[in-house]
């Protein structure tokens, strides 16, 4: 027998002997740390007697050394059985171990066995009963550091599962002009782009890193300077960009810093009429920021 096999064949007995659905937010401690932990803890019950409760673990503050996790522990019918925030230890190991024995004491109570509630009191329980996506915005700002520096301004929305290391991100950024030589005078140009990405993270409590990938619209625009007349024209854009993220979690807010890069299909150039004078804008844009986004959806 293989070993994927072995492992899922483990994890299906794991899951018929305790009756418990555990879903973490986080992967320290994880779902299967947990589930690990807790199999030992209660005696086997038949599937078909007892439905799994469904046992959720959220991150609600970060610190250096512990961590602040909430646990609320709802049965089949929506009832709820239990709802505490604990303290425990930055080491994913004795963090599972101590969510394991909270639920063991609330699956072992008397009190913990299904009871029938009216459809008004199981309403009241599920009304509280955490988000399963996770919704933010942020904003940020920094600099655009190609042909020349400007400075840059975004703002961001994500949404995503709040167990799962894939989300969605929409953005848009726009700059102050850089300046680029060109004859007798000079060419301000910027970008003001959009962008929709699709994000890969880390789901570390305190310093979750992240990278994504996506397709980027917008617009360059041009304006000449110290030419009879001026003139500003603005040229639509697309291509691609992608971004590494590194964040520290405070509490529910985050604080981030990214190094973002925009590649664009078409050349861009700047001409002066009647001569052969011309010069072509850098198809690349890297920049730097740094943010603070803040959650909407829990």
């Amino acid at each position: 027998m293989c070993a994927t096999s072995i492992t899922s064949l483990a994890m299906a007995l794991l899951a018929s002997s305790h009756s418990v659905d555990i879903r973490s937010s986080t992967d320290c401690p994880s779902s299967q740390e947990i589930a690990q932990r807790l199999q030992p803890l209660l005696p086997d019950r038949p599937e078909q007697q007892y439905p799994a409760d469904i046992a959720s673990v959220d991150v609600t503050e970060n610190g250096k050394t512990e961590t602040r996790l909430r646990l609320h522990l709802i049965g089949p019918d929506g009832a709820d059985v239990g709802d505490r925030t604990v303290l425990v230890q930055s080491d994913c190991t004795e963090a599972a171990a101590t969510v394991a024995a909270v639920i063991a004491a609330w699956e072992t109570e008397p009190l913990s066995m299904p009871v029938t509630t009216s459809p008004k009191a199981s309403s009241d329980v599920a009304s509280v009963t955490p988000s399963r996506w996770r919704v933010s915005a942020g904003a940020g700002g920094g600099l655009g550091l190609v042909g020349g520096v400007a400075a840059v301004g975004r703002i961001e929305a994500l949404v995503g599962r709040g167990n799962s290391r894939l989300e969605a991100r929409i953005g848009a950024d726009s700059e102050t002009a850089r300046t680029i030589s060109l004859s007798s005078g000079s060419v301000d140009w910027q970008h003001t782009s959009f962008e929709a990405s699709v994000v890969l993270r880390t789901l570390h409590p305190m310093w979750p890193l992240s990278i994504d990938a996506g397709l980027a619209l917008g617009w360059a625009t041009l304006e000449g300077q110290g030419y009879s007349p001026d003139r500003q024209v603005r040229s639509f854009e697309y291509g691609a960009c992608a971004a590494i993220r590194l964040a520290r979690n405070l509490n529910r807010w985050a604080l981030w810093a990214e190094v973002r890069t925009y590649g664009w299909a078409q050349e861009q150039r700047a001409s002066l009429t009647g001569e052969i004078a011309t010069t072509v804008l850098p198809r690349v844009d890297v920049t730097a920021d740094v943010g603070l986004a803040v959650p909407l959806v829990w």
